[in-house]
């Protein structure tokens, strides 16, 4: 009796505060008595074996830039806003931002009358932005149907993927407005990767639902094995573009389709950056210079990109001939003290014990500041010997002065004296010559272009050439 009396009374003392009514269209504040938040009965701390009951962490405070937000939200919480609609018959925007390190956090909004009907109601999935405080995302949600003019009551319901977070903090959120319009007209977008293993969409800016007009950009990202191959559309249009900016128009279904690949490169060569192995680092595609000029005509290309501290990667490669290589490897940095240690093993002992294998080949690039992430310049390690075999090419990563981002590398090319893996615009027509199809060529995001162009190549054939 005495512990159901306590829960009881302390949620019933968190919830008991007056509420300020908040007019919109406006901004909707949290501080004071502006809003109440309750907490769920089941997130209310247990008494530990001397009766002693910890306290309830603040369920809203003010952030470092002194703007107020809710704060530990756990599964079941609640925040109610009293609100009066000043205009009559009105659409509205609401917009806010959100704060969460979680995936599957959701936000259930809920909107009744005066009478106690409901009006309208969506439940929110929230972007995970990685920060719950310093880095917000910018939120929209839409009434789309007119309201009365009057008092209603909105109620916030946070909620989250069980077997993803368990019962824990939620989303923070903030800077909740309301914006009227006679009318709204938004649509939604449903994107999906036909595989799931092959990689995942990247949405940006990630919403229920978009306005009409709104610009959308989707990537696609292919996981270790897998490169893209191409969008297609609810009705079947086929697009190769990737980044892809949708403007929306209507209610749209998305579907990213990729090609598994083989998980090695033949050297001489330039390695396949979607073999990687480790995961580590999250790959950009981006328009790039090298030495001062454009790569691939200003379109995108891939690079290894966003490499933290200690961060590795590893690459399997097939030596087809024993040499003396080149290997060049452009790579860019904003940092001081980036570093690039290259280290080649035997495949089958790396594979045995990677911690006892040891190096037919190491080198480190000492990566001096090139002032921007997408300006490259070049740089070689020369007279690599290398025995014929499938090999192990580690990558690790550091940086001992920021400890944080590290270097990019534009490419991986093992040269042995002119022989770069076809790598010349005459390897094509060659190979054209001897065929009776033209050869076709594509960029590493699977996407067709000219012979001619910039940057590593894949041809219909399997060859990949590097045109400089």
């Amino acid at each position: 009796m005495k512990k159901a009396l306590l829960l009881s009374a302390l949620a019933f003392g968190f919830a008991a505060n007056a509420q300020t009514v908040q007019n919109i269209p406006g901004n909707i504040r949290i501080d004071g008595d502006y809003t109440t938040t309750t907490v769920a009965e089941a997130n209310i701390p247990q008494p530990d074996a001397d009766g002693n009951v910890d306290p309830i962490k603040d369920r809203k405070k003010a952030d470092d830039d002194g703007i107020w937000q809710s704060d530990n939200m756990q599964v079941g919480d609640k925040m109610t806003f009293k609100l009066n609609a000043t205009p009559d018959e009105s659409c509205y925007i609401l917009r806010f931002q959100t704060g969460t390190k979680n995936t599957g956090s959701q936000i259930y909004f809920e909107l009744v009358d005066s009478k106690g009907d409901l009006q309208w109601s969506e439940t929110c999935d929230v972007y995970n932005n990685g920060q719950w405080n310093s880095k917000w995302y910018d939120a929209e949600l839409y009434i789309a149907d007119p309201l009365e003019g009057g008092q209603y009551t909105l109620t916030l319901t946070f909620l989250s993927d069980p077997d993803i977070n368990g019962n824990k903090n939620t989303v923070n959120c903030r800077e909740f407005s309301f914006e009227a319009r006679e009318e709204i007209e938004n649509y939604s977008l449903y994107a999906v990767c036909d595989n799931e293993d092959a990689g995942k969409i990247v949405i940006s800016p990630f919403q229920n639902s978009y306005l009409a007009g709104t610009e959308v950009v989707l990537t696609a990202q292919a996981n270790s094995g897998y490169k893209f191959n191409h969008w297609e559309n609810q009705y079947g249009d086929i697009i190769e573009e990737n980044p892809y900016t949708l403007i929306m128009t209507e209610t749209t279904d998305m579907y990213a389709y990729f090609d598994e690949i083989l998980m090695h490169s033949k050297v001489p060569g330039y390695v396949d950056f979607y073999t990687r192995t480790s995961g580590q680092g999250d790959p950009e595609t981006k328009a790039v210079r090298l030495d001062g000029e454009w790569v691939n005509d200003e379109e995108p290309v891939m690079y290894l990109a966003n490499y933290r501290h200690n961060n590795y990667e590893v690459f399997e490669i097939e030596v087809t001939k024993a040499g003396a290589y080149t290997i060049s490897a452009p790579y860019s940095t904003k940092q001081e003290a980036g570093k690039v240690a290259f280290t080649i093993y035997d495949k089958d002992e790396y594979e045995a014990d990677p911690t006892t294998a040891t190096a037919e080949w190491s080198g480190v690039l000492n990566a001096e500041n090139t002032t921007n992430w997408q300006k490259f310049v070049s740089f070689n390690f020369n007279d690599v010997n290398l025995t014929e075999g499938r090999k192990m090419l580690h990558l690790l990563f550091t940086e001992d002065v920021a400890m944080k981002y590290t270097v990019n590398l534009l490419h991986i090319g093992f040269g042995l004296g002119d022989d770069w893996g076809d790598n010349e615009t005459e390897g094509i027509e060659g190979i054209n010559a001897d065929n009776a199809a033209p050869v076709k060529a594509y960029n590493l995001q699977g996407i067709e272009v000219e012979p001619t162009a910039k940057g590593l190549l894949i041809l219909s054939n399997g060859t990949k050439v590097y045109n400089k």
